[in-house]
């Protein structure tokens, strides 16, 4: 009775329906092709008639998910590609192949949206080289590289799997755009898919000549010389910026390796390059004090608050197009308030994580949360409170909505399934990540969730032997752990040799850095579930604590011992911690991110003072600490300064009891590096100090009072 039926149907949103329920049979009864042609017409009616979003209801069998007609075009398409046989999928190719020919002079929304049905088919490939054209000429350097992602993540693993003319895609975007580091990743993905064309060997070469030429590290002269300059406390507080750093975790990409989203008191949003410069972002909305945590995906970062998302162009701040660098800002409630509330937890390991809990009526044993995952191609997935959301990257639309989703958990993909990690159920849920489908459920054994960032989740579970934890990195979409390891977790009051005790940090969200009372350490990348170093450092039986730099491609373990307070009342004490984010330190351990090794350490028999958001690229590392006595009448404070160069820990400079004014109180040193001069700014409160790199001139600059 089809044909019957087909007579009879007159209004689009019928004919919707009807489309979807043949395309559905077919791919039941196993007729790949048949659901092919069904597609296909179904795409041609949805891109034909712009009001039929509202009948993806009709096809959509499940209350509790939600979606747009094109993914689930999208999903159906996927299905094909991953379930028919390799010869029925040849004819569905060269079926949709002869489609897309045809629309090659279409209007760019219109590739846009065919694209987005049949992306999965290589069929699609005219419509995706077509839409690369014109995003080159239009210089929308962020599509680009969106377009050849797709739903992938631009790790070096998954650009292994992407096809060559993907991987130029991504090579333009990321040259185009002003990133050289990451087109040295493309090339060598390149390189391995083996293209032996002349052609091709030419422009990989010229490409890579370009690229290495813009990102020649810069060579640092061994001689350094200090100037001190003091300025007037009145000057300080017209001058004086309060900097707020935010969690900033970088999924993929090596150009904005070191990068993080900072706020000031006069501006609210901005980035803080690896050298320490600020780049204002400019946005509607006045930000203030409101806490932020980001995540960077190659040339992509979202911003995550209390109350949405923001997504913002990475490619246009190195391009200093700051007037349109907000893609987007999404607001997740209503009336525009906040959905969560931060709250913070610390692990076994004497790390504090930060979550954001939504507010609910109904009574449960979960509390539900507000939770970035990852930026997955063209999609950013969202879990707020058991409804986990698929939003398009470029204009914040809902693609697809699912509330049979975990209350709180966290949220992995790998580029066809996402996957809700939830401890609190014991279950890892997945979905479709093309329409939002639940696709199964497993259970989950493997603990607390430390973080989770890609398609990997680093967790902790407590063994038989009490304080003794199992640390796991787990790729849940197989069950395989990557990576294990049995370490004491932290403890401040039990000392001796039989007493370990381990204290332990992730940086950039993706870095696991661990180290124990006895000099172990142990350093893990779990993005890729590869194990970085592991080995011994020199060994503090009182360690109390560990904090972590990340500068010059080294990881810097700080470790902090416990200080036995001894003397008269009347002694000179030291104050070596100012704020959230400058801690006391006793020594360093250089740790190469490289190969390993371990590059040079230093101990402390004193304690220092270490500000833990030095930028990335800078020549030295710091150290503040302020000597103060108290008389009847008077307090008088100096300054301590020690410079370390981050290459081989040479001793680059010390400075000790510098007179400073008895109400500076402030340790933390801002940095800015500037190469062209080879200088390096640094600023305690009202003290300015400048390094200058090279054989000091004639005529040195004295120090100013």
């Amino acid at each position: 009775l089809v044909e019957e039926l087909d007579q009879l149907v007159d209004r689009p949103s019928q004919r919707v329906e009807l489309l979807g329920l043949q395309v559905r049979a077919a791919m039941q009864e196993d007729e790949p092709l048949k659901a092919a042609r069904r597609l296909l017409d179904l795409s041609e009616l949805v891109i034909s008639e712009p009001l039929l979003d509202r009948s993806a209801a009709v096809l959509v069998n499940d209350s509790t998910r939600q979606c747009s007609l094109d993914s689930w075009l999208a999903g159906r398409s996927a299905q094909l590609a991953s379930e028919t046989r390799s010869d029925q999928l040849q004819q569905i190719n060269a079926m949709l192949l002869e489609a897309s020919r045809s629309r090659i002079q279409a209007s760019t929304g219109l590739l846009k949206r065919m694209l987005r049905h049949f992306g999965s088919l290589s069929g699609s490939e005219p419509l995706r080289q077509d839409l690369a054209e014109r995003m080159r000429q239009e210089q929308a350097f962020m599509e680009l590289e969106r377009l050849a992602l797709g739903s992938t993540i631009p790790s070096d693993p998954e650009l292994a799997d992407l096809p060559a003319d993907r991987l130029w895609m991504l090579a333009d975007a990321y040259a185009l755009g002003g990133m050289p580091k990451d087109v040295l990743r493309v090339l060598r993905a390149l390189e391995a898919v083996g293209d032996e064309s002349d052609a091709q060997r030419g422009r990989i070469e010229a490409l890579r000549a370009v690229a290495e030429e813009r990102t020649q590290p810069f060579d640092w002269p061994d001689e350094v010389s200090r100037t001190w300059e003091s300025r007037s406390p009145r000057m300080i507080r017209t001058m004086r910026t309060n900097q707020r750093v935010a969690q900033t975790h970088r999924l993929a990409g090596e150009e904005f390796r070191g990068w993080r989203l900072i706020s000031k008191s006069n501006e609210s949003f901005a980035l803080g390059g690896p050298d320490g410069t600020t780049y204002r972002i400019t946005s509607d909305v006045n930000l203030g004090e409101i806490d932020k945590q980001a995540q960077i995906c190659g040339g992509v970062m979202v911003v995550v608050m209390p109350d949405g998302l923001i997504a913002i162009d990475l490619h246009k701040v190195l391009t200093k197009s700051a007037s349109d660098v907000v893609m987007w800002q999404r607001s997740l409630s209503g009336d525009g308030g906040p959905v969560a509330r931060r709250r913070s937890t610390t692990t076994p390991f004497d790390d504090q994580l930060v979550r954001y809990y939504v507010g609910s009526n109904v009574t449960s044993n979960v509390i539900p949360e507000f939770r970035l995952g990852p930026v997955v191609g063209d999609r950013v997935i969202v879990l707020q409170g058991g409804d986990l959301t698929a939003i398009d990257l470029l204009t914040s639309e809902t693609l697809w909505r699912n509330s049979a989703a975990p209350l709180s958990g966290g949220i992995l993909c790998d580029g066809d399934r996402v996957a809700v990690v939830s401890p609190a159920t014991d279950e890892v849920v997945f979905f479709d990540v093309h329409d939002g489908r639940k696709l199964g459920v497993e259970p989950w054994r493997r603990g607390e969730i430390w973080t989770d960032i890609g398609s990997t989740v680093l967790s902790y579970r407590e063994t038989d032997k009490a304080g003794q934890f199992d640390l796991l990195v787990t790729d849940p979409f197989n069950g395989e752990v990557l990576l294990q390891h049995q370490a004491m977790g932290a403890n401040r009051t039990t000392r001796g040799e039989s007493n370990v005790s381990s204290y332990g940090r992730v940086v950039d969200g993706r870095y696991l850095a661990l180290l124990d009372n006895g000099g172990n350490s142990l350093i893990w990348d779990v993005v890729l579930g590869k194990e970085i170093a592991k080995g011994f450092v020199r060994a503090h039986e009182d360690l109390v604590g560990l904090n972590t730099l990340m500068l010059d491609g080294t990881m810097l373990l700080l470790p902090k011992r416990k200080i036995e307070r001894v003397g008269l009342p009347d002694a000179p004490q030291v104050q070596t911690s100012d704020g959230r984010f400058h801690t006391t330190v006793h020594g360093v351990h250089a740790i190469s991110m490289v190969d390993g090794t371990l590059r040079w350490e230093k101990s402390f028999e004193e304690p220092w003072g270490c500000t833990l958001t030095q930028p990335a690229e800078t020549p030295l590392l710091l150290f503040s600490r302020s000597p103060f006595t108290y008389s009847t009448t008077s307090r008088r404070k100096k300054l301590d300064v020690l410079a370390i160069d981050v290459r081989d820990g040479r001793l680059a400079d010390e400075s000790l009891g510098r007179p400073i004014e008895a109400g500076n109180n402030e340790l933390e040193t801002q940095v800015v590096v500037h190469r062209r001069s080879s200088r390096l700014m640094v600023t305690l409160g009202t003290q300015q100090l400048t390094y200058t790199f090279g054989k000091p001139e004639e005529t040195s600059r004295p120090d100013v009072e």
